[in-house]
């Protein structure tokens, strides 16, 4: 029986796209359904191996307009299409670079580059099909020189065609944010990962500081309440004070111990040895600007309640804390490794990103 079901999955999943073609086909162009003569013609078309051909072709038009988008230091290129981003069927795409500098608007201009590489797939309706049904989700992949830094990847671009088809000025910052690719796809796409020792330090501090930001924001939007009245806010309020208020603590001192081993490391580096790495000595810089910006307010303890008002304040700054780490941890990285990071371009780079956010 078993068997029988193996062999039944093998033909669905070779006759069912061939299915929905037809029946896209019916819905978009009936015409071909009312004459005798177009419906024959149309049929013949169909029934000819034309599935994995159009298949072939989108891929080959979709390898052309990643290789025109390619440009200023970044590689586009297909990664994988069978590996999948948890149950769903996924294009994996990598963003690949030698410059660590590129990995902060990769996400941003890889956004605008697929919309332009995916213009060919607009014009034509049986190439939109194609694409909606093989490929649902496309997850971009940023590498470095071919391995990847942190095993995250940008999965937000799902239902690629019409999410990239009319472009609204939506806010899409959400897009830009990168989760840890899962461990089966990993395994299945045969990455690499960029390994030191030294990486682990500040890998371990931008993580809790980014638990941190997500659980402020998450008590943020419990005590922002907006149809509670004076009974339900207060029972809100109380809740912040408890438990949860106890777990933002915990996590609060997880960030400030890690941050501890960072700067330790730091506070042992003579003035020769930042002289003479120039990407530490600016990650050192950023990283004693993070301060100001993880802590709740100026004289902050253990167990005391946040307000609302000072949590919104918190919340934004520990966002700005966030994205001031990566780059702090990109450049501790770039000297960990010893690759590229262009200075001299950073500050235009995190303009360009300020203004698109």
């Amino acid at each position: 029986m078993a068997e029988e079901h193996r062999q039944i999955s093998l033909r669905e999943q070779e006759e069912l796209p061939n299915f929905c073609l037809f029946w896209h086909e019916f819905l978009e162009k009936p015409q071909f359904i009312k004459r005798k003569a177009n419906r024959q013609s149309q049929l013949k078309r169909l029934s000819q191996p034309s599935l994995q051909t159009t298949f072939s072709t989108v891929r080959r038009e979709l390898e052309r307009g990643l290789k025109k988008i390619s440009n200023d230091g970044v590689e586009y290129r297909i990664l994988e299409t069978k590996a999948r981003w948890e149950s769903k069927p996924t294009l994996w795409i990598a963003c690949d670079t030698d410059d660590l500098a590129r990995l902060l608007d990769i996400p941003v201009t890889f956004e605008e580059g697929l919309r332009e590489a995916l213009a060919s797939c607009r014009k034509n309706e049986k190439h939109q099909f194609i694409v909606d049904f093989y490929w649902p989700q496309i997850v971009a992949v940023p590498l470095v020189n071919g391995k990847s830094l942190r095993k995250n990847a940008y999965p937000h671009f799902w239902r690629a065609v019409q999410c990239l088809k009319y472009n609204n000025g939506e806010n899409n910052q959400w897009r830009h944010f990168p989760l840890p690719i899962p461990e089966k796809a990993w395994k299945d796409l045969g990455l690499e990962q960029w390994k030191s020792p030294q990486l682990s330090l500040f890998h371990d501090f931008s993580d809790a500081l980014t638990k941190l930001w997500i659980m402020c924001g998450h008590l943020e939007a419990i005590m922002f309440q907006k149809e509670a009245d004076d009974i339900g806010f207060s029972i809100i309020q109380s809740q912040i004070g408890g438990n949860s208020q106890d777990k933002l603590s915990s996590i609060y001192q997880d960030v400030m111990d890690r941050g501890d081993a960072v700067l330790s490391y730091f506070n042992d580096l003579s003035e020769m040895e930042l002289n003479e790495h120039p990407m530490l000595r600016e990650s050192v810089s950023r990283f004693h600007d993070l301060a100001d910006k993880i802590s709740p307010r100026g004289e902050f303890r253990d167990h005391e309640t946040l307000e609302l008002q000072e949590l919104t304040g918190w919340h934004a700054r520990l966002g700005e804390a966030v994205e001031s780490a990566a780059i702090a941890e990109l450049l501790w990285s770039a000297d960990v490794l010893k690759l590229n990071y262009d200075l001299d371009r950073l500050t235009a780079t995190e303009d360009f990103v300020a203004a698109v956010h």
